[in-house]
């Protein structure tokens, strides 16, 4: 970052995943695989696994690992913020995030695995228990290292991406967003991208981020403050001069590439979203600078509306592309984009000037009709 930072680049926000191989995360997770294996008792399954207290000392081991992390956390986000006041800069919001639950399930409904999966009997007994718990604590400890920054006057925050991915698509699913575990007999395949997720895992946890940073209760702060009171575009609008228009978004069509560019004005514009799941939430956002303009609830039709004054979202005038990320009707995460160009308002002088012509036109209109005309009298030649 110090490097980067000395080239000149500057970061808007920075995203952290953090403390994971301080606790052998990955190794955890293949020895409680492994223990699911072979033709051994319930007893030393669960003391082959690290996430089970049955295991002894393996598992003390870990929780003193897990001790160490909120402090960890803590230094890093500090390091980090430092690096900026060396270079006298405002530290941008540093996003922390949590690690996706590798075996989601419904609230109050057992683990779903699909009947095929190698390790159905890891995921099914108490080893999944365990090491959910211990994937929880991790968060937990991840989130109280972040809370330490915090009180330091880090501008850190963690991220609600801990459910990102949906229960059927966990690891033991017939159509997993990890990267899994494989393996035959005892062998475990020690790929560096186990556990990690693929590509619509990546789009799911993204979908996370942006539906958390839209929550009404989330407040990112920029590293700079605005320029100037207002920006001149904006003041150069008329607030009373009403202007609407209607953008149409439908998650259920393919993107359109190289289409018309929608002419947009200032004023109340409303988003209209349709073709997604029923009873899902999307994420509206835009750009050129990612600015989030909020979050819809799709009813059971699938569509949905947001309502928004892009002149109070001190958007300036120009080329941008408005955003819905959401979950299509067939199940898919998707992000669908229309272009816009907003159009340079008339300033403020310009309407001045044209009430005042306007009134200079009615006065003079006025005194022409009541001034009496002068008729001319014959001249004597007396």
């Amino acid at each position: 970052m110090d490097t980067m930072l000395s080239t000149g680049y500057r970061p808007d926000a920075i995203f952290l995943s953090i403390a994971g191989n301080n606790i052998g995360f990955g190794d955890i997770a293949r020895s409680c695989v492994l223990s699911a294996f072979g033709a051994i008792t319930t007893l030393d399954r669960l003391r082959s696994c690290p996430a089970s207290p049955g295991s002894l000392d393996a598992y003390l081991a870990v929780e003193d690992l897990l001790s160490y992390v909120p402090a960890y956390v803590d230094g890093v986000l500090e390091q980090t913020s430092s690096m900026f006041g060396k270079h006298q800069l405002k530290t941008p919001p540093i996003i922390v995030l949590k690690y996706p639950q590798l075996l989601a399930h419904d609230t109050n409904a057992p683990l779903r695995c699909d009947p095929s999966h190698p390790f159905q009997d890891f995921a099914l007994g108490a080893g999944f228990e365990y090491f959910s718990r211990l994937q929880n604590q991790l968060n937990g400890q991840i989130t109280w290292g972040v809370r330490f920054a915090v009180g330091k006057g880090v501008p850190a925050y963690v991220a609600g991406t801990d459910k990102a991915i949906p229960p059927d698509h966990n690891l033991c699913s017939a159509d997993p967003w990890f990267v899994p575990l494989t393996g035959q007999g005892a062998i475990i395949d020690e790929s560096p991208e186990s556990l990690h997720p693929i590509a619509a895992g990546h789009k799911a946890i993204a979908a996370a981020i942006n539906s958390w940073a839209a929550d009404p209760g989330t407040s990112l702060r920029p590293a700079a403050p605005p320029i100037g009171s207002e920006p001149p575009w904006k003041s150069a609008t008329v607030q009373w001069w009403p202007t609407a228009s209607d953008i149409y978004l439908v998650l259920s069509q393919p993107a359109a590439t190289g289409g018309p560019t929608l002419s947009d004005h200032y004023g109340q514009t409303v988003i209209h979203v349709s073709g997604g799941a029923p009873l899902t939430g999307v994420t509206l956002y835009i750009h050129s600078a990612p600015l989030v303009l909020g979050r819809v609830e799709l009813d059971q039709n699938g569509n949905g509306s947001l309502s928004v004054d892009l002149q109070a979202t001190d958007l300036p005038p120009g080329d941008h592309t408005v955003n819905v990320l959401g979950t299509a009707a067939d199940g898919k995460a998707v992000v669908r984009a229309v272009s816009i160009h907003i159009e340079q308002p008339f300033p403020a002088a310009f309407w001045i000037m044209i009430l005042l012509g306007v009134a200079l036109a009615s006065v003079a209109t006025t005194i022409l009709l009541k001034s009496p005309r002068r008729t001319r009298s014959p001249r004597s030649d007396s």
